[in-house]
């Protein structure tokens, strides 16, 4: 076997377990949505007496500033309501399987190497042992990785918190319809 065929080989290979780690990825990352989507819709149920609450004192009051503070609270509901969404996801991100967190880091580091030279890997407490190939040093996360360029100057976050942040200001127009209109 010449090495033009070894190279073609291993290219389809590489290309054949890239599409299967996007597949996966994003089958995931279904499953993950899915997962939100019920629980935003079962902690919407449990807010909805709060939200009918405020609602009806609205229409018992006529003064503007009754329905000002109507407002305030209804405001505030929602508000706690989208909190608890989250501060729920990351608590289902804090109790992940080990299984599950080794494929989310590794995937997550396999990412990174496309956007940066990775030297340095920060994990949390949890996942120190499973990744003590990169020599990781522990931080303050819930989870995934933070990583760091050889020479400092690039520095990646992606952490459990920080992906749900981006998700929370991706999907927060989304998930404010769902919930109240």
């Amino acid at each position: 076997m010449g090495i033009d065929e070894v190279k073609k080989e291993i290219l389809s290979s590489a290309r054949q377990q890239a599409k299967s780690l996007m597949k996966e990825g994003e089958k995931e990352r279904d499953e993950i949505m899915a997962a939100v989507e019920a629980k935003i819709a079962e902690i919407a149920q449990r807010m909805e007496s709060d939200t009918a609450k405020a609602v009806e004192q609205y229409k018992l009051l006529s003064s503007a500033e009754a329905g000002s503070q109507v407002r305030r609270q209804r405001i505030s509901v929602e508000k706690r309501l989208i909190e608890s969404v989250f501060e729920e996801a990351k608590q289902g991100a804090f109790g992940l399987p080990r299984k599950t967190r080794d494929t989310h880091n590794s995937k997550l580091l396999d990412a990174a190497g496309k956007e940066l030279d990775v030297e340095t890997v920060y994990c949390s407490k949890q996942d120190i042992d499973s990744l003590k190939k990169f020599k990781p040093k522990e931080t303050d996360i819930i989870g995934g990785v933070i990583v760091e360029s050889k020479d400092g100057s690039m520095r990646l976050d992606l952490s459990y918190e920080t992906l749900l942040d981006g998700l929370r200001q991706e999907a927060l127009p989304e998930i404010t319809k769902i919930l109240f209109e």
